[in-house]
């Protein structure tokens, strides 16, 4: 549920109250790898690259595939 409330908030540009779902969301199920990239998108919304970056390698390290991800992380600055 705190996945998919993380969503709705991240749509509704609600971006503390989603990062704090998807926070919540990761320390249940560590292993998804959506989360940790929708915490990387959150991070870019919020203006902090360094935590983007960081979420972002970590959902690609779970899930490589996920190509969202990949391109978020692509175009940060390095």
């Amino acid at each position: 549920p705190h996945y998919y409330a993380g969503l709705i908030a991240r749509i509704e540009n609600r971006l503390d109250d989603a990062k704090r779902e998807f926070e919540t969301s990761a320390r249940l199920d560590p292993s998804n790898a959506k989360t940790w990239g929708n915490i990387g998108f959150v991070d870019i919304a919020l203006g902090d690259i360094k935590a983007a970056r960081e979420n972002l390698e970590r959902s690609l390290q779970i899930d490589p595939t996920l190509t969202l991800s990949r391109s978020a992380l692509e175009q940060l600055p390095k």
